[in-house]
C-alpha cells in the first residue's frame, strides 16, 4: 500500500524540486549603492526616460531584498507607464553593496572632523568610540555635532558618518575637550613654504606650496601649490604642514 502511494507521490515531489531549482537559477541578481531603487535596476532594458522611476527604498548595506515581477507591474501601473517592450524579471534579488570600517579608520575621520570644527584655542585629550561601523560604499567623511559653547570637560557627542551619496549614520563618541593656549597662535604665517599632503584614499601624495594666508592647528587655509596655478584648500595639521583629502 505504502508503495503505492509512493508511486504516484514520487513524480510530483520530483516536479516540484524541479520547479524549484528552474526558479532559483533563474532569480535575477543585481547590486546597488544608492539610498532608493530605481526602475533601471531591476528592468534591464527601461528606457532612458523612465529608468530613473522610484521604486521605493533599498536594502540596509549588507542586506538583500526580493522584488517581484508583480510588485514592478503594479508600480508601473500606478505611474501610468506603459510596460509593453519591457522585459521585467519574474524576480529580481536587490543587494546593498557594503563596506566594514574599522574602529581605527572610523577614529581617525572623527579626529579630522574635530580638528576642523573645534573653537580657537580648544584641544582634546581623550576620544572614545566603542566599535567600527557597517556603511555602504563610497568615500567617507564624518560630521561631528558640536555643542554651541565648547567649554573644558567629557561630552557625548554625536558623529555622523557618510558614505558616497547615502543618508549619514550616527554612532556616538565621547570627547574629553581642554583648553589649548598654543592652539590660538598661528603656526603658519601667509607667504610660508609649507608642505602640502594631498590625500586620496590610503595614497599621500607630498607637493611644495606657498601659504596664503596665516594658519592655526586645525583651521582651514589656502595654499598656492609650487606647480600650479590653482588654489587649494586644506586644514593644518602641524607646524609648515598642511593636509587636505581629495
Amino acid at each position: 500500500m505504502f508503495e503505492r502511494r509512493w508511486i504516484w507521490f514520487a513524480p510530483i515531489l520530483i516536479f516540484l524540486m524541479s520547479n524549484q531549482v528552474f526558479a532559483a537559477k533563474n532569480l535575477r541578481k543585481v547590486t546597488v549603492d544608492t539610498d532608493r531603487l530605481a526602475l533601471g535596476d531591476i528592468v534591464r532594458n527601461a528606457p532612458r526616460s523612465i529608468a530613473g522611476l522610484d521604486m521605493g527604498p533599498a536594502p540596509k548595506p549588507g542586506k538583500d531584498r526580493v522584488i517581484t515581477g508583480k510588485q514592478v507591474r503594479t508600480r508601473l501601473k500606478k505611474a501610468m507607464v506603459k510596460t509593453k517592450g519591457l522585459r521585467i524579471p519574474g524576480k529580481t534579488r536587490v543587494r546593498r553593496a557594503s563596506q566594514n570600517v574599522n574602529e581605527l579608520t572610523l577614529r581617525k575621520h572623527i579626529e579630522s572632523a574635530l580638528q576642523s570644527q573645534m573653537p580657537d584655542g580648544m584641544s582634546y585629550d581623550e576620544l572614545v568610540l566603542r566599535g567600527g561601523m557597517l556603511l555602504p560604499r563610497g568615500r567617507l567623511r564624518v560630521e561631528v555635532e558640536m555643542p554651541r559653547k565648547v567649554r573644558r570637560g567629557l561630552y557625548n557627542l554625536k558623529a555622523h558618518v557618510y558614505a558616497g551619496q547615502s543618508k549619514p549614520q550616527t554612532t556616538m563618541v565621547r570627547v574629553q575637550f581642554r583648553s589649548d593656549v598654543s592652539a590660538s597662535r598661528e603656526v603658519i604665517e601667509r607667504g610660508d613654504a609649507i608642505w602640502l599632503k594631498v590625500k586620496t584614499g590610503k595614497v599621500v601624495v607630498s607637493t611644495r606650496g606657498v601659504a596664503q594666508q596665516d594658519g592655526r592647528m586645525g583651521q582651514r587655509i589656502a595654499v598656492m601649490p609650487r606647480q600650479g596655478r590653482k588654489m587649494l584648500y586644506g586644514t593644518v595639521t602641524n607646524a609648515g604642514v598642511v593636509e587636505m583629502d581629495l
